[in-house]
């Protein structure tokens, strides 16, 4: 625990996917790009993609 009351936790093993793939730091290509912080209103695009990304999800329920 450290002086602010904070977890502190480090991974010491590498993750790889069933090819041998490494993708930690590099992240994953996700399957759909939305803009988040897109167009004129920055403010409220993260919320329209969030808005997209719900319905898209329930479409397919």
């Amino acid at each position: 625990m450290l002086l602010n009351g904070w977890h502190l936790g480090l991974s010491n093993e590498i993750y790889k996917d069933s090819t041998g793939k490494v993708s930690e730091g590099k992240g994953l290509v996700p399957e759909r790009m939305l803009p988040i912080f897109a167009g004129d209103d920055i403010f409220n695009s993260h919320s329209i993609a969030i808005q997209t990304l719900l319905k898209e999800v329930k479409s397919k329920l």
